[in-house]
Order: C-alpha cells, then sequence, then structure tokens
C-alpha cells in the first residue's frame, strides 16, 4: 500500500485501534458473491481496502485490533478496554465489570468468537479473566445491534476474537513488574488447508496491593493464573470444515477484608472456567450455513477465615453450567437481499448455597434479517430483524429492531437503528439469600420478579479521508420494570434486608466523539463520552456510572527501525454509588499510561512501559492498582 493510503488506514485501524465494522453484512458488488465468514466473524476495515471505503454494514462495531492491543502493553481484556472513553469498567470486589452506554454489566454480554462466558458475579463477568495474549481483536457492539447475540444484551456486546489457527507461529513471552507480577506465556499455531491447530499456555501472578492506611483491608487481591486453549479446524469435503476449541482456566485470589466491629477476614476464592464448542460450517456460492453446540462450567470455591475467631468463617461453593446450541443460515437472493436467521437451544443451571432453591432454566430463540439495498449502487440499506425468546420461566418475548446505513459519500456514512430488547431476571436476583453478619445486613431475591424490557435507539456518522478520520454517535435508552434492590422496614435492632424488586423505569442517553489524524510515523487520536442518566423514583442518576470520560493518546511507529512508542491519558468524571446526599463520591481522575518497544530481527521484541503513571485511585471507590513500571520480552517466529 502506499505511504497515503496507509495513512488513512493507520488512523482508521493501527493509529486509533479502533476499526469500524459489521458483523451481518456482506459485499454487494456481485449478484451472487460468496459468503466466507465465519458464524461470529465481522468484516474489518484493514490497510488492504481502497483508501476512504469505510465498513460495510448498517451496526458499527467497535474495533481494537491485534497492532492497538500491543502498542499500548494490555495484558487482559480490562486494560485492553480501559482506554476507550465509550467503555467504563468499575472494579469491585467481584473484578472488573464492563458498562456500555450507561448500564451496568449485567446488560452487557461478554463473548469468545461469538460464545457465551458464564461466572457472573454481582451481574458482572469479570474481565480480568480474559488475557489478550492469543486474541487477534477486541470488538464493541454498542445497544441491541445484533438480533444474533440475544435479547439481553441491552448495552451491547464484547466479542474477544482469537487468533487464526492457521497462521503459522511459535511464540514465547514473559514479562515482569516492579510490584513482584509476572506473566510466562507461549503458543504454537499451523497446519494445512485442511488441517491446523493451536495450542497456547499462560501463567501469571502478582501480590496483594493496599492502597489503605486505615485498616489491614487489601484494595486489590493477589492472585495465581493459569490457563491453556486448543483449538483444530479441519475442512471436509463439499465446503464443509468442522471447528473445535476447548479451553481450561484456574484463578487463585487472595485478600483480605475488614468487617463491622473490628473483624479481620482472610477471603480466597478459588475460581475454575472450562469450556468448548464444536462448529460445522459451510461457505458456498451466496449462502453459508454454521451449527454450534457448546458447553461451558464455571466454579467458585469462596471461603472467609476471621482471624482470632470463627463467627464469621463460612465456606460457599458456587457452581454454574450451561449448554447451548446454534444453527445459522445466510442466503442471497438476487442483487439486493442478504437474508439470514437461526434458531438456538440453551440449557443453564447455578447452584449454591446463598440460593433458597435450585437455579435451572431452559430458552429457545429464532431470529431472521433481511439486508435490503437500495437506490443506485446500493448507498442505503435497511435491514429490519426480529427475534423471538421463549423462556422456561418468563414466557416469549418479541424484540424487533430496524437498522439502517446511508452512503452519504465515499467518505462518509451514517447509520442508525432502534431497537427493543429483555433481560430476564437471573438466579441470583430470583432466589439469593445472602446474610453479612458482620455488616449488619441480609439481601435476599424475589421469585416473582418480572423482566426488564428495554427500548434502544442508535445514530452515528463516520467520515474519514486522506490523514484524517472522524465519529460521531448518539442513544438513548429506556428501561421498564427495573430491577433493584431496596431496603425493606426491620425490627429495632435486626439486621437490614434488601430484596430485590422491580421498581420502575430508568432512562439513559448520550453520545461519543472520535477524531484521528495521522502522518507518516506519527498519529494523534482524541476521544470523548457523555453519559446521562435517570432513576425517576430516586431523582438521581444511576449508581456508578460516570458522566464524562475523555481520551488522548499519541503513537509513533517506525517499521524499518522496528521502533514503536505510545502514550495515552484517559480522564474520568466522579461516580456517585448511592441515592442520597451523603452516598460515597469517587472523585475525577487521570490514567495515565506509556510504552516504548523496538523490534529485532527473529522476530525478538523488548518493550518497557508504565501503568496508571499519575497513581489514580484509591482503596475503597476506585480499585486501580498505583503506578506500575514493567518489562516485556517475546519471540513470536
Amino acid at each position: 500500500m502506499t505511504p497515503p493510503h496507509r495513512t488513512a488506514a493507520l488512523v482508521a485501524c493501527t493509529l486509533l485501534g479502533v476499526a469500524r465494522a459489521e458483523g451481518q453484512s456482506a459485499p454487494a458488488e456481485a449478484p451472487e458473491p460468496p459468503i466466507e465468514r465465519a458464524p461470529d466473524e465481522v468484516i474489518i476495515i484493514e490497510d488492504e481496502r481502497p483508501a476512504g471505503r469505510l465498513a460495510p454494514g448498517p451496526v458499527a462495531t467497535e474495533q481494537i485490533d491485534r497492532e492497538a492491543l500491543r502498542a499500548t502493553g494490555a495484558t487482559t481484556a480490562t486494560a485492553a478496554l480501559a482506554g476507550r472513553p465509550g467503555v467504563w469498567i468499575d472494579r469491585g470486589r467481584g473484578g472488573a465489570a464492563p458498562s456500555l452506554q450507561g448500564l451496568g454489566p449485567e446488560y452487557v454480554v461478554i463473548l469468545i468468537d461469538g460464545r457465551r462466558q458464564v461466572g457472573r458475579v454481582d451481574g458482572a463477568i469479570d474481565l480480568d479473566r480474559f488475557a489478550t495474549s492469543e486474541l487477534d481483536a477486541i470488538e464493541v457492539v454498542r445497544g441491541p445491534g445484533a438480533v444474533t447475540y440475544g435479547a439481553d444484551a441491552i448495552a451491547g456486546v464484547i466479542n474477544l476474537r482469537t487468533r487464526a489457527v492457521d497462521a503459522e507461529r511459535v511464540t514465547l513471552a514473559a514479562r515482569a513488574d516492579h510490584r513482584g507480577g509476572s506473566e510466562a506465556r507461549g503458543a504454537i499455531a499451523g497446519g494445512t488447508a485442511a488441517v491446523a491447530g493451536s495450542l497456547a499456555v499462560r501463567w501469571a501472578q502478582a501480590p496483594a496491593i493496599d492502597r489503605g492506611v486505615a485498616d489491614p483491608a487489601t484494595t486489590i487481591a493477589a492472585f495465581d493464573d493459569a490457563q491453556v486453549d486448543g483449538r483444530a479446524r479441519v475442512g471436509l469435503a463439499a465446503d464443509w470444515r468442522l471447528e473445535l476449541d476447548a479451553g481450561y482456566q484456574y484463578r487463585d485470589l487472595r485478600s483480605v477484608e475488614a468487617a463491622a466491629g473490628g473483624a479481620v477476614l482472610d477471603r480466597h476464592n478459588r475460581v475454575e472456567v472450562a469450556g468448548g464448542q464444536l462448529t460445522a460450517a459451510r461457505a458456498g456460492l451466496g449462502t453459508r450455513v454454521a451449527a454450534t453446540l457448546a458447553v461451558s462450567t464455571y466454579r467458585d470455591q469462596f471461603a472467609h477465615d476471621q482471624r482470632g475467631g470463627a463467627s464469621l468463617d463460612q465456606y460457599q461453593d458456587t457452581r454454574e453450567h450451561l449448554i447451548d446450541g446454534m444453527v445459522q443460515l445466510e442466503r442471497r437472493i438476487a442483487a439486493r437481499h442478504l437474508v439470514s436467521g437461526g434458531a438456538a437451544l440453551a440449557r443453564e443451571g447455578l447452584t449454591t448455597e446463598r440460593l433458597t432453591g435450585a437455579g435451572r432454566n431452559h430458552r429457545a430463540a429464532l431470529w431472521l434479517q433481511d439486508e435490503w439495498r437500495l437506490g443506485d449502487g446500493g448507498a442505503v440499506l435497511l435491514a429490519p430483524a426480529a427475534r423471538v425468546d421463549v423462556d422456561q420461566q418468563f414466557g416469549w418475548h418479541a424484540t424487533p429492531r430496524l437498522a439502517a446505513r446511508w452512503d452519504v459519500t465515499p467518505a462518509m456514512i451514517a447509520r442508525g437503528s432502534v431497537g427493543l430488547g429483555y433481560r430476564a431476571p437471573s438466579f441470583k436476583e430470583q432466589l439469593l439469600r445472602f446474610e453479612n453478619p458482620g455488616a449488619g445486613y441480609v439481601v435476599l431475591g424475589n421469585p416473582g420478579l418480572r423482566p426488564e424490557l428495554a427500548r434502544s435507539l442508535q445514530v452515528a456518522l463516520e467520515w474519514r479521508t486522506g490523514a484524517w478520520a472522524a465519529m460521531a454517535s448518539g442513544y438513548a435508552t429506556a428501561l421498564t420494570d427495573l430491577i433493584t434492590a431496596r431496603a425493606e422496614p426491620a425490627m429495632p435492632g435486626a439486621a437490614t434486608e434488601f430484596r430485590y424488586a422491580n421498581v420502575g423505569r430508568a432512562y439513559t442517553a448520550g453520545g461519543e466523539l472520535a477524531v484521528g489524524w495521522g502522518r507518516g510515523r506519527f498519529g494523534l487520536e482524541v476521544g470523548y463520552a457523555y453519559g446521562w442518566s435517570r432513576d425517576p423514583e430516586t431523582g438521581a442518576a444511576l449508581e456508578g456510572q460516570p458522566r464524562h470520560r475523555g481520551q488522548l493518546a499519541a503513537r509513533w511507529h517506525d517499521p524499518a527501525d522496528g521502533l514503536s512508542a505510545a502514550i495515552e491519558a484517559v480522564a474520568t468524571g466522579s461516580r456517585r454509588y448511592g441515592v442520597d446526599a451523603a452516598a460515597p463520591v469517587a472523585a475525577a481522575r487521570v490514567e495515565l499510561r506509556a510504552r516504548v518497544a523496538r523490534r529485532f530481527a527473529a522476530g525478538f521484541e523488548l518493550a518497557v512501559g508504565g501503568d496508571n503513571l499519575l497513581g489514580a485511585g484509591d482503596a475503597d471507590l476506585d480499585r486501580l492498582a498505583p503506578a506500575t513500571y514493567y518489562l516485556a520480552l517475546e519471540v513470536e517466529r
């Protein structure tokens, strides 16, 4: 690619670390083109695309590609997404919880190669569980934009896309930081057109971090993390292929907590996650079909050991499993219609001492979508879609959606979508009974809960020309039958009771703006996100959501010398945790990180960097590790 073209592409992809794409579309240049996408793959803007060509689909996908992951030095999905203004990650005792568009983690679906992940704690899946070492990209779809992923993806979807198994490589890497944390990993991949596979292993550990001085409680837990993942692909006759992936992860987390009355508790979580997926797929002339079967299991053994006593000791064994199957069909009809549909079945279960009953449920879903191109050259794309979910407990719910894209000019596209979504109450919201005598409260579930319903509007405008790229977007979401825990009247001296209930409505609205510029080896990106939310019953904003976030990033890359450097600053506004005037407020903060790397011959790379260089965060509401400096080595051939 010539330098001007590469500059534009770097702004859209490598420089910004973000590409805009769509996982439900295909080009329309030929009447019957082959459809070669994997079941949950997106079409990516890469350097090889003609200059000025934007993503072809009606719903935009923000993508952090592999080069952007390397440039920031991020080792987990948490670190990779922390710099995006529109993605807020709240760090609590349950881990790193992602929020999108002003809605909490219970409205965000986490996928790996399209497979749902299990193991929610307080409604969130901990993003620290997912390493970036074997990721090709992280994709973020905001709002209920894709019917394939489920009606409960009200805030959006985060999909972690792994590297191709047929890209021959051997990787060895190590990393250490000045606080005692370390990581070692290795991977091997390769094969032929008929058979290919990959195997990756990783081990990481870090000591506990204590940012407080008033009590012995730790801020961030010590951990040991071991992981192994294997993938295989086999080509069959008649353009069919089989894909198999399986993985196992072991996490051991240790921390210290201070209870009311001065008691000190040693906390221990032993987490095991295992899963696998088998896919049979065929990509032919104008038709694509795929069938998948996935199994996931999660176990969390939690223990509290009171120092100098036993009254607060406890042990809880939580086990969750998910079995789901899916069939998808995509067919081009004439030149202007691409029709896709599918069906899914799922069985999920949860057992834990905290539940008053067995958590079991079965779900089924059907969806259909038509991408219809209008006008000369297909400049306008309409994509009506509908999904029907049938739940064993809550009956059926229809969630239609309409998305559109207009190619205003070769350098500018406009997108918009409206849609419905719903989220069924979780097992814990229905059946939980959790007592914390040290803190003097009890949390109770409610079997009579109703599903939450959502209405969402999304609009976006994207523009790219020469060295510049820009994006502006806006959203609005209305939730009804909002589920939250509310305090109930209690007898004097009794523990305070909180019970889950459908309490009313909630509204969120906001937007994002991003501008990027690249010239030669240098690139610059500026981003801002605004989020407004309101609970009409309390008149307050939704808990823990910042109203303002901003980002400034600069990157420099010299391919000839193999030298690269990146610096990024992210500012986050204050957040209130509660609804009354006395509720605690996390102060505004600025995170700063920087990295310098040199790639030598034979695939060897040496990198040094620092995270949170300004020491943002605290010991309670904003659990960030203080400034940390690291050295990383990698060999890939």
